[in-house]
């Protein structure tokens, strides 16, 4: 069996991260970090290059291998997400159904955890979109939609 992973593309965290101050105050308040104009870019060129590389696997001789027809099959492949908004929107745009992806199914228990000691708070916590108060379940699709209506999938 194989497990292929993808990560988040860049949030708009990682971009103040990287130095773009002005973003700390409004950044510092909330718990869910959508991606950066970069981060969609960044999206859209990793989808571009799965889609080149599967027509690759499909006219080359002897270059699909194990590993690409695993990959490249995706009809009844599981795609498993975080629930948060930065990883909805790195598979929604990456993994996209019009390729022939699978349906995106979500899992609650795969996001952030704070595991830094503060005083007056219980250790490992929540440190997300989850733990805001009426996050959950259909929530969080309705939250997703509302702050890129480009989700489509998630309808």
């Amino acid at each position: 069996k194989y497990i292929f992973l993808v990560r988040h593309a860049e949030s708009v965290w990682n971009q103040m991260l990287g130095g773009n101050y002005r973003l700390a105050p409004k950044l510092l308040r909330a718990r869910d970090h959508q991606l950066s104009e970069e981060g969609l870019h960044q999206a859209q060129e990793l989808r571009q290059k799965l889609e080149k590389h599967r027509a690759k696997a499909e006219t080359t001789p002897n270059f699909t291998t194990d590993y690409h027809s695993r990959f490249f099959r995706k009809k009844g492949m599981n795609i498993f997400c975080s629930p948060l908004l930065r990883a909805m929107q790195t598979a929604h745009y990456v993994l996209h159904a019009d390729d022939g992806w699978s349906h995106i199914e979500l899992v609650s228990k795969a996001r952030e955890w704070l595991h830094h000691e503060v005083p007056g708070v219980r250790w490992p916590t929540e440190r997300d979109c989850i733990s805001e108060k009426g996050n959950w379940g259909n929530k969080i699709t309705e939250r997703a939609l509302r702050l890129d209506p480009g989700l489509t999938e998630l309808r």
